[in-house]
């Protein structure tokens, strides 16, 4: 089957509305490749639980998700920035990367999963390796490319343990994203 006319964020809106669906075709949507669209879930799940609130339809909640995203996104990359020794303001050009604004006005995956990696970036700068496994995992499950990341923390991991640094040890967490 051909699904030409289909576009990432119907999936994550279809998904919002029933996250643990086993049905291919529901509300006028079908799922092209249901697990593939299914284990992208984080920002359809989080859809799902801010659409629960009162008033606060599926589309409504997926926009909400995305705008918290891009937030979170530019406090932590203005943070990571500073913590490089650089102005705030460059933590916006890492924070907002041209790509953006239309995963914004599409309902895309995309900036749940920049900030998360964002999120996991400025934890492993302050060796809080947990908060690195919990936003590694809140990405990967976001947007399956965010392993990307994960591969090169657990290639620096396993440098580490080759060469018997400390600190090795407390990158286990890493092991909770893949």
């Amino acid at each position: 089957r051909r699904y030409a006319s289909s576009y990432d964020g119907q999936f994550v809106y279809r998904l919002t509305l029933d996250p643990f669906t086993r049905v291919a075709s529901a509300h006028g949507i079908t799922l092209d490749l249901p697990a593939y669209r299914q284990q992208r879930i984080a920002t359809a799940l989080a859809a799902h639980l801010v659409a629960e609130l009162p008033g606060i339809g599926a589309a409504l909640a997926l926009i909400l998700v995305n705008v918290a995203a891009v937030v979170v996104a530019v406090l932590v990359g203005t943070r990571l920035a500073q913590s490089l020794g650089r102005s705030p303001w460059a933590g916006l050009v890492l924070a907002v990367p041209a790509c953006l604004p239309i995963s914004l006005g599409r309902d895309l995956t995309e900036p749940l999963a920049w900030a998360a990696i964002l999120v996991a970036l400025l934890a492993a700068r302050r060796q809080r390796w947990w908060w690195v496994g919990l936003a590694l995992t809140v990405a990967v499950l976001s947007r399956e490319t965010s392993l990307v990341v994960v591969g090169g923390l657990g290639l620096e991991w396993l440098w580490l343990l080759a060469r018997r640094r400390p600190g090795w040890g407390r990158r286990t967490w890493l092991v909770l994203p893949v």
